[in-house]
């Protein structure tokens, strides 16, 4: 049986320290560290356990936030543009300014092609026309093909 207290010699110190047991724990600890950095056998070992428990973890941190706030401007997002379209479409089946004034709300504009504009503008009264814009000046930029 192994005696328990302090070596009383440098050979005993060195029959502990290259005994059987300490020199297999030693090359032990050692192959499993150098195969741990060869294949990376625990990182993928956690990455397994970490995606197989993912659906059970809650959904917090500054990533999960990043992905909700994104979520969200892309829906509105989405939102603008369906009423854009919605404005645009009604826009062109007008048949008077009115029409699309009702339509529109305040900072909003409606895209409308030259020909289209000349025609509902052309159906206005001649005070309201000349408010928008003068005949004359409508002519200079028609003529000038804008």
């Amino acid at each position: 049986m192994a005696d328990w207290h302090a070596p009383q010699d440098i050979r005993e110190w060195f029959r502990r320290l290259f005994g059987i047991r300490p020199v297999l724990l030693v090359l032990l600890i050692s192959s499993i560290f150098i195969l741990e950095l060869r294949f990376d056998w625990i990182e993928r070992a956690l990455g397994a356990y970490l995606v197989t428990t993912n659906a059970a973890r809650p959904e917090s941190g500054a990533i999960w936030e990043k992905g909700k706030q994104t979520l969200t401007a892309r829906k509105t997002l989405e939102q603008i543009v369906t009423d854009r379209q919605a404005i645009q479409r009604e826009a062109r089946g007008a048949t008077t300014f009115n029409q699309i004034a009702a339509n529109v709300s305040t900072g909003q504009g409606v895209m409308l092609s030259g020909d289209r504009f000349r025609n509902l503008y052309l159906n206005l009264p001649q005070e309201v026309a000349q408010e928008i814009i003068s005949p004359y000046e409508l002519l200079r930029i028609a003529g000038q093909g804008h």
